[in-house]
């Protein structure tokens, strides 16, 4: 097993108040704070290291082998190829996931994705340290996520206006107070990393959450990360909902974490678009970090924009200012190369650093030469694909999903047979009670009206007699 030091952004303690909405035992924040957080040291164990895999039912979270959907592999090839994820990528990645299925990585469960959601779908990119990434229409990209959070309450908005209150008794769960762990429906969030050398997914293990002190209520605005589409979500709040209901939908419930030392957070190295990672968005704790070594890396990042930028202005660059790049440069490759000596972190952080340290050198090189020798465009391309190497790029989807064994044995079998028998006498006493009532007030109505029936009876008697006395009266 092996494990990294890095830092995890929590909720803080001092913003907690009792929580008189919900009920919530660990209490709630208000939305003010939503940005005022703690950052806590943490190590997160990498997955690519331990010698089993995570087991869904138990630890809450599990990776799903996608290689066997070569659509989809196709399709997310693109998206990681030109780092935008176009209305048409969405429809196919979408359509390839509809109803398709997959096994979790200990090969226990089987996942089948039942429905893919629209408004659950995009593309995140960051840098080492987070950085911000610019996209091909130079729109800033979705960054990583920057606390520890679980995404939905089940009990909370927006489930309770969609389901209208069902959605604790149709979805499995596991919240302060109470769980459901018979349904096989999951709310699932399903991260799929094109490439993720920095700023890796981090999730808890389920089983070190103590959710009644650690697990808190808080009201997010839905501005903060969600764009409506006309044919999405604002479309169906348009059509679907009250007034009121839609602004209730301004306010999504979520959960903030509070730090606790006993808590396990993982990840895992090394990981492409051929597996994904799954949760469940109802009640898997989950964040991003960064891990060593991305500091160095984003001063080299930084430097290298500028390199790009004076490459680009070359013509309004006298050669004072050229010289002390070259310097500054030769002085960054020296210290980062004693640095990256002693740094313990990821193949592939260590391997991206050697290339935006070989492009640095690609500089020098080209400032070594004679000034009418020298070529700087060809550095470009060359810096492009080095600062590439170190971007995180994921592609997140929400979808509802069924969750099966793989393999059922008897003790299994006799419980959901157990199950069903009692669900069909709940539904059969339920049924027969209704008619029973049924026929009692129908009887009481026949009780409320005897004096009716018997005035009738009486006067068809009285006629019936008078008529026999006439033809007794006419025959004599």
């Amino acid at each position: 097993m092996r494990h990294y030091p890095t830092k995890i952004a929590f909720a803080r303690k001092e913003d907690v108040r009792n929580d008189t909405i919900t009920n919530t035992p660990a209490g709630r924040i208000d939305t003010s704070h939503r940005y005022d957080l703690i950052e806590h040291d943490t190590k997160v164990i990498d997955l690519r290291t331990l010698d089993k895999p995570p087991n869904f039912k138990k630890m809450g979270f599990t990776t799903l082998n996608l290689q066997h959907n070569q659509l989809l592999q196709k399709e997310l090839k693109k998206v990681k190829d030109t780092s935008i994820l176009t209305s048409e990528n969405k429809l196919q990645i979408l359509k390839h996931l509809n109803m398709a299925s997959f096994y979790t990585a200990d090969g226990k469960e089987r996942v089948t994705i039942l429905h893919p959601v629209l408004d659950g779908l995009f593309l995140r990119q960051a840098g080492p340290n987070d950085l911000n990434i610019t996209d091909i229409n130079g729109e800033t990209s979705m960054g990583s996520a920057k606390t520890a959070h679980v995404d939905n309450n089940v009990d909370g908005t927006p489930l309770k206006q969609y389901i209208r209150g069902w959605a604790p008794w149709l979805f499995a769960h596991t919240s302060p107070g109470h769980q459901n762990h018979i349904s096989p429906l999951h709310i699932l969030r399903l991260w799929i990393p094109l490439q993720q050398p920095v700023r890796p997914l981090v999730v808890m293990d389920g089983r070190t959450f103590h959710r009644s002190k650690e697990q808190v209520a808080f009201h997010l605005p839905t501005g903060d990360f969600l764009n409506r589409s006309n044919q999405g979500l604002s479309y169906l709040l348009s059509n679907s909902f009250s007034k009121q209901d839609v602004d209730d939908l301004s306010l999504v419930d979520v959960w903030h974490l509070l730090y606790s030392n006993q808590q396990k957070w993982y990840f895992h190295s090394g990981m492409n678009y051929s597996k994904a990672f799954v949760f469940s968005t109802l009640d898997g704790a989950h964040s991003s970090c960064s891990l060593p070594g991305e500091d160095l890396a984003s001063t080299l990042f930084n430097h290298l924009n500028r390199i790009t930028n004076t490459i680009k202005n070359i013509q309004r660059i006298n050669n004072m200012e050229l010289n002390e790049l070259y310097f500054e440069t030769d002085k960054i490759i020296k210290d980062s190369q004693m640095k990256i000596k002693s740094i313990n972190t990821t193949i592939d952080i260590s391997f991206g650093i050697d290339k935006l340290l070989l492009a640095m050198s690609e500089f020098q090189m080209e400032m070594n030469q004679g000034k009418s020798k020298r070529n700087f465009t060809r550095l470009l391309p060359i810096i492009k694909e080095s600062k590439n190497l170190l971007i995180r790029k994921s592609v997140e989807v929400t979808c509802i999903a069924m969750v099966t064994r793989v393999e059922w044995n008897v003790y299994d079998i006799g419980g959901f047979i157990i199950i069903l028998l009692l669900l069909m006498k709940c539904i059969t006493r339920y049924v027969s009670g209704k008619v029973h009532r049924k026929n009692q007030e129908t009887i009481k109505k026949v009780k409320n009206v005897p004096t009716a029936n018997n005035d009738t009876r009486k006067c068809k008697s009285k006629v019936k007699a008078k008529t026999l006395r006439k033809r007794a009266t006419s025959k004599r």
